[in-house]
């Protein structure tokens, strides 16, 4: 099942299915619970979702709508990402799945496909090396040339066109803080210029995808307040993205373009990437975007790494699951980046456990993420009264 069957055909389904019943987001709030387990049949047969799964197919899917528009957006869950990861080395990730990813259609009259047409569109699920069956090193190229683009770090934002008005969108909300900052950077006269460009290419344009750089976007990477945009893709109205070296000439060729940023590029084999990437010297950069065949393959520093460690993992939260047994189940609601970490930090505690005397041990795991001194002790004390005997005893 190919990119342009399911957007062209599935998903519009998708649409009508949701919209059929719930056309508002008052609706949605009042009515979701109930029609969730009404369509659950249909839907997980139309995102392919294996009967022996152990999840439901309405956990897997979002959906946003704006009723002034007549616009729904479809996107994968967050708990999608991890549930499907776990499935088969990341072979719960059907074909249609890996679409879900800022799918924007519009939508009419209840169960009316006619009426359900493709506004925007952003890149397919892809994926961390090492992340699935399909990044993992023994199945990669690792020593081949392959193009790699920067990969910034802000918030990802659809450009479109609808009813005569320039919009945006993030591949999980319709109308964010994000959308009136970034159009007003974009420009009004960007996309229709863009579109007549691509005209001369043979190709009709459908919208242009990006990385928006503002400080309401900051995620880890400083940009020392620069606000702007980097331009990463571009899609036909057919869904199909632009080949890279045909979106570079529509670039070059377009002046209205001008006000955006390419991503930095360079060529590297995998191998050497492995390499770099471990480099704790490189700050304040995020990674690589690996272009390989028709994949995308996404390298992040360690540093990187490190700074999502921190954010969202600590020494507290990690003693706090064990203590209520709950590891396995919060663990899953990370980044995959962070998960083997919490579960390096779980291995550190139980190891500091068994070689010591005293919870005095633990007391060195406290740094600036860990909040007050006082409090953490107070967490570590209680971690070794709950937790020291079954952790000797190997029975955690």
């Amino acid at each position: 099942m190919n990119r342009q069957h399911i957007l062209g055909s599935v998903a519009p389904k998708i649409v009508a299915l949701i919209t059929q019943h719930i056309r508002t987001d008052a609706e949605r709030k009042l009515n979701w619970r109930h029609v969730k387990k009404e369509i659950e049949p249909e839907l997980a047969e139309l995102i392919g979702l294996d009967p022996s799964w152990p999840v439901k197919a309405y956990e897997l899917v979002q959906f946003d709508l704006d009723e002034e528009q007549g616009l729904c957006l479809l996107n994968y869950t967050k708990g999608a990402h991890n549930v499907l990861h776990d499935i088969d080395g990341g072979g719960g990730w059907t074909p249609v799945m890996r679409q879900l990813r800022g799918l924007l259609y519009t939508y009419g009259d209840p169960g009316d496909l006619d009426q359900i047409r493709l506004v925007s569109c952003g890149f397919e699920k892809f994926f961390n090396r090492g992340e699935v069956f399909e990044t993992r090193d023994e199945n990669l190229p690792m020593d081949s040339p392959v193009l790699l683009r920067a990969k910034e770090d802000g918030a990802m934002v659809e450009y479109f066109e609808h009813r005569g008005k320039i919009s945006a969108t993030t591949r999980g909300r319709i109308n964010t803080l994000y959308v009136e900052p970034s159009v007003e950077l974009f420009g009004p006269a960007t996309l229709p210029a863009a579109k007549r460009a691509a005209e001369r290419f043979g190709i009709d344009l459908l919208c242009l995808v990006t990385e928006f750089i503002h400080p309401m976007s900051r995620v880890h990477v400083d940009y020392d307040g620069w606000k702007g945009i980097y331009l990463l893709a571009a899609y036909d109205t057919a869904g199909r993205k632009l080949d890279h070296a045909v979106l570079r000439r529509l670039y070059e060729s377009c002046d209205a373009l001008a006000h955006l940023r390419l991503p930095q590029e360079r060529v590297a084999t995998l191998g050497e990437m492995r390499q770099e990437v471990q480099d704790r010297t490189v700050h304040n950069r995020e990674g690589w975007v690996a272009h390989v065949g028709d994949i995308l393959v996404k390298l992040k520093y360690e540093s990187y790494i490190g700074l999502m460690v921190a954010k969202k993992l600590s020494y507290r939260y990690v003693m706090n699951q064990m203590v209520n047994g709950r590891c396995q189940k919060m663990f899953h609601t990370l980044p995959e980046e962070l998960r083997e970490h919490a579960w390096f930090m779980v291995q550190e505690l139980k190891d500091t456990v068994v070689s010591s005397d005293t919870y005095w041990s633990l007391y060195g795991f406290h740094n600036e993420n860990e909040r007050g001194r006082d409090s953490f002790r107070q967490v570590c004390r209680d971690f070794w009264r709950n937790m020291a005997e079954p952790i000797r005893e190997g029975r955690v």
